[in-house]
């Protein structure tokens, strides 16, 4: 009895795959490569500067910004009179967690982020004497840095305030 060739299946009895779902396949490809370097380059994008005149994301009384933001952290400090910042603070909603300094309240600053090329004598954080503190953190982190800090030191009219995300550990 003679064979007869099947041209619907390869020689190991598979079917191949059809065009469209090549192309299809292939579009999803792009687009999860796409995605892999967006979310990649949004996880490692990191802005410094030092002495900035103003930044548009302050209050417009905010002067000599400093700054490091990333992903992993995000820290800032600025010269403001006391009452805009807590006006700043209020318009975070953070006034119900601002309290008045009374013991001394140690703060990172933006020196302290992790790729801050930093010189021998910068100090990775401040401590505020006298001012105003607010501290908020992950339910049940509460002993270590991630979360939120702001702060006034009204001895020198600096404003300082950390963001450090959950590592979740």
């Amino acid at each position: 009895m003679a064979e007869t060739l099947n041209t619907h299946t390869s020689p190991g009895g598979f079917k191949p795959i059809p065009t469209y779902l090549r192309w299809v396949a292939f579009a999803v490809a792009v687009v999860m490569f796409a995605l892999a370097v967006g979310i990649y380059l949004g996880l490692t994008n990191i802005v410094i500067s030092e002495n900035e005149p103003a930044v548009k994301w302050l209050p417009s009384t905010a002067k000599d910004v400093s700054y490091y933001r990333s992903y992993d952290y995000t820290a800032f400090e600025f010269t403001i009179p006391e009452a805009d910042f807590l006006a700043w603070v209020k318009s975070n909603q953070w006034d119900k967690e601002t309290k008045p300094i009374e013991a001394p309240f140690k703060i990172g600053r933006y020196t302290a982020g992790p790729t801050f090329q930093r010189k021998p004598d910068d100090p990775l954080d401040h401590t505020a004497a006298k001012g105003y503190f607010m501290a908020r953190f992950f339910k049940g982190r509460e002993g270590n840095d991630e979360g939120m800090r702001a702060a006034y030191d009204a001895e020198n009219g600096r404003a300082y305030y950390t963001w450090k995300p959950s590592q979740g550990k």
